[in-house]
């Protein structure tokens, strides 16, 4: 088993701009996303942290979503979810970044026609989905189902 250690979960210090205007993307976590999630791994959403900052021993590295989840048999799994509307070279290289982060790893791509979002999917980045067990959302929609890697921290909630 890996060597885990803690990560702080924060709330964002910028509280200037209404929650609208600061996280436009926060709209692409709907619930069709969360409930393909829970169906597709038997798991049961306990907690949605909504753009957090996590404290690492050796930085900071800001979240779009991340769940605590539970499995039938009562044991824990964290999902991560980062979101974008139409970059998906960046989601994806936040998605790798954070990938040690969570036992399973979405990215939603909102404004992208579904071809749009698919050609660079298929004759790009196939093998970044497959090496690092990313999930793939168009919207609400599943494209790509994520695998289970365990993580190598533990969290612990922190109230500023």
């Amino acid at each position: 088993m890996k060597t885990k250690y803690e990560v702080e979960l924060r709330p964002p210090r910028n509280a200037l701009l209404p929650i609208d205007e600061r996280y436009k993307e926060n709209r692409l976590l709907t619930d069709g996303v969360l409930k393909a999630i829970e169906e597709w791994h038997e798991l049961k959403v306990q907690k949605v942290y909504r753009n957090l900052v996590l404290v690492l021993p050796d930085g900071r590295l800001e979240c779009d979503v991340l769940l605590r989840c539970s499995t039938p048999f009562g044991r824990e799994r964290w999902i991560e979810i980062e979101l974008k509307d139409r970059d998906l070279a960046k989601v994806l290289s936040q998605a790798v970044e954070r990938r040690p982060l969570a036992d399973y790893m979405y990215v939603v791509v909102g404004e992208l026609s579904l071809p749009a979002l698919l050609d660079p999917v298929v004759r790009v980045y196939s093998s970044l989905f497959r090496n690092y067990l990313i999930g793939l959302f168009h919207e609400d929609q599943m494209l790509i189902t994520s695998r289970y890697r365990q993580r190598e921290v533990e969290y612990k909630e922190v109230v500023d």
